[in-house]
């Protein structure tokens, strides 16, 4: 009991460190919207200030995004091709290899493919009189993974946590798989146990910290189900039996790659096929996405610069 209760602690901290940066970046677009509104007046201050504000928040997310990926290359190119697992401990990893599992491989509950592990949240969005733009809530909440291991030429590797993936990984549907959503749904109810936004994500951050062997666990927030409602579906998967390229630190005595050290982004990161193909394809979309990233927040500064100059 001891060990699960440290780990909901050390999941719950991590969950609130992980909010800062969002409150940081959160309060700097309202600033940005508030401080053009007040100063640019005829009423075009405050569709400017929307404008420049959500030019800035979408503009950091890609700068950061960019920056996580940019940092993950430079640690593939060190490593392109492995002729060795030969690595230190506690070293930053690059490892292509095909992914394995002891015994059969799950299958993903939405997208039906064979996988490693797979994450997946269900909300549910409905538009009333009151909130026009619609709102969303969290229904129920999974993380499952098995015994995985990354299987390549120079060895085999095992993975110490339940890794986050890049977005060819990654699906998000709005008022799709209803009928599965719902048979899924039904069969978490009153089986699975109900937790807040704090316990439900404390818990996926510690399992991106370490995962003993494998894990699998679900969240439900509902007693019953109700009609009328738009399910809204994310789910992310790590395919079995297919070429990735990880990025982690390797740990000696366990023989795998890790997400012990923390460091900028996620620290167990996987990229769909070898390192070479990662690199090429990879490094080609960086590029395109600093250069738009770039000319928001150009726009941004354009904005509060124009601001300056009517308030005075």
């Amino acid at each position: 009991m001891g060990s699960k209760k440290d780990k909901k602690i050390s999941g719950n901290i991590r969950f609130l460190k992980s909010l800062i940066p969002a409150l940081i970046l959160m309060i700097t677009v309202f600033t940005i919207i508030t401080f053009i509104a007040t100063r640019v007046d005829n009423g075009i201050g405050t569709v400017l200030g929307i404008i420049a504000g959500g030019c800035f928040g979408f503009g950091v997310l890609l700068v950061y995004w960019n920056a996580v990926d940019w940092v993950n290359l430079g640690i593939i190119r060190k490593q392109p091709v492995q002729k060795t697992t030969d690595f230190q401990d506690g070293q930053l990893v690059a490892f292509s290899g095909t992914v394995r599992v002891e015994g059969a491989p799950m299958v993903s509950p939405f997208t039906q493919q064979e996988c490693a592990a797979y994450t997946y949240t269900i909300a549910v969005s409905r538009q009333t009189r009151a909130n026009r733009g619609g709102s969303r809530k969290v229904l129920a909440q999974g993380f499952h993974m098995l015994p995985t291991s990354i299987e390549g030429s120079a060895g085999v590797l095992r993975l110490g946590a339940l890794p986050s993936v890049e977005d060819d990984l990654r699906v998000n549907e709005k008022g799709k798989w209803t009928d599965v959503v719902r048979k899924k749904l039904g069969g978490l109810i009153g089986s699975a146990p109900r937790g807040n936004d704090m316990e439900r994500e404390g818990a996926l951050l510690e399992a991106r910290h370490k995962v003993d062997s494998e894990m699998h666990k679900d969240f439900c927030q509902l007693t019953e189900l109700g009609e009328g409602k738009i399910f809204v579906v994310d789910e992310e998967i790590l395919p079995a039996n297919q070429m990735v390229c990880v990025v982690g630190t390797f740990d000696q005595e366990l023989n795998a790659i890790t997400a012990s050290k923390p460091r900028f982004g996620p620290d167990l990161m996987v990229y769909c096929g070898n390192a070479d193909e990662v690199l090429a394809r990879v490094g080609g979309e960086i590029g395109w996405y600093t250069k738009f990233a770039v000319g928001m927040l150009v726009f941004t500064a354009a904005a509060m610069g124009y601001a300056m100059m009517a308030g005075v």
